[in-house]
């Protein structure tokens, strides 16, 4: 990486809505983490009713899916099943906010749901959703790994900025294809909509499958390096094809458990066919080599200061320069044309 891009990598981890060194949004301090859960509680149930008037919503409540805003009552809200078992809560009651990871059916296809909802005076005044459907790995996950729900001795603890900082080191290392912008631990492993992508040194996979094809694709390329630490493992190029990010908001930060959630783009210019790793050329399928976005939603565990686990999902193939529906958030880095 040039001495400027570095630069600017590093300038914008600073510069984006409520991010570092600024305090959280004004939230109900009398909603905890039980609070908030059952809201996510209240949420599925309503769902499963396709009732919306179940839930407390404030009269502006805003709701969207899959970045577009819709009325409340709409979309999965027709659709939806039931849920199917996994859910992965992240609280900040600082902020008022719950993001959760939820399996469910869909007219009866496994989908991966991300959830985020903010809570204002006990009614919920935001409802953002990502939502990766049809995806049958999802049907059977296993618990989430236990750490995420593990707090942090305090003298170890980073502070809200710092966490903050690191994520968005995170997406910044991923965006450009450089393992030594993030603070990662040689553990870190990571699950990407129910798919293990990185498993650490030393470790085995923490949840679902690994992919199991030997060729020359990118699934190939993903389990030769599964291996590798998670910052060695973006150092192979295997994500090359992402050219950038966009639009990064952190709006749940858990100083105590030192986790962040994050929701931005992903953005592939679609020029990157494929990455030579250890004298083998592994092809990027037709879907990584369109201009597009990966609207995410990503959740980061910190220990010792370092990042040790990742899990996220996001909607695949999304418009070029969509954005997440969202106001606000950092202005990203991309990669120069050609890299």
């Amino acid at each position: 990486m040039s001495s400027a891009i570095l630069r600017t990598a590093v300038a914008v981890v600073g510069v984006f809505a409520w991010g570092v060194g600024a305090a959280a949004p004004p939230a109900d301090a009398s909603c905890d983490r039980a609070c908030l859960k059952g809201f996510v509680d209240q949420y599925v149930e309503a769902l499963a009713h396709h009732d919306p008037s179940k839930l407390p919503v404030t009269a502006s409540v805003r709701f969207t899916e899959n970045g577009a805003q819709v009325p409340l009552g709409e979309a999965l809200w027709v659709t939806f099943t039931k849920p199917l078992g996994y859910r992965h809560d992240f609280t900040d009651p600082q902020s008022g906010q719950i993001a959760s990871f939820i399996t469910l059916l869909e007219n009866d296809y496994p989908d991966y749901m991300m959830l985020r909802l903010r809570i204002q005076n006990h009614r919920i005044s935001e409802i953002e959703t990502i939502i990766s459907r049809n995806n049958p790995r999802v049907v059977a996950m296993p618990a989430f790994d236990p750490m995420w729900e593990e707090a942090e001795p305090a003298g170890k603890r980073l502070t809200r900025a710092q966490l903050i900082k690191g994520a968005v080191g995170y997406v910044t290392a991923v965006a450009m294809a450089d393992g030594s912008l993030a603070p990662f631990s040689d553990d870190c492993s990571r699950t990407e909509v129910g798919l293990v992508s990185a498993v650490g040194k030393g470790r085995t996979p923490p949840v679902g499958d690994p992919p199991s094809a030997t060729g020359d694709q990118f699934p190939d390329a993903i389990r030769a390096t599964l291996a590798l630490s998670c910052a060695d493992q973006l150092n192979t190029k295997v994500y090359s094809f992402i050219t950038g990010f966009d639009y990064a908001r952190m709006p749940l930060v858990d100083v105590e458990r030192q986790v962040v959630f994050g929701i931005f783009v992903f953005r592939r210019r679609g020029n990157i066919p494929g990455v030579t790793y250890q004298g083998k050329y592994y092809h990027f399928p037709f879907g990584m080599r369109m201009p597009d976005e990966n609207l995410a939603g990503e959740a980061w565990k910190f220990r010792d200061g370092k990042i040790t686990r990742v899990e996220s999902t996001f909607l695949g193939n999304n418009v070029y320069r969509a954005g997440t529906g969202w106001p606000g958030g950092m202005k990203g880095v991309s990669r120069p044309i050609g890299q």
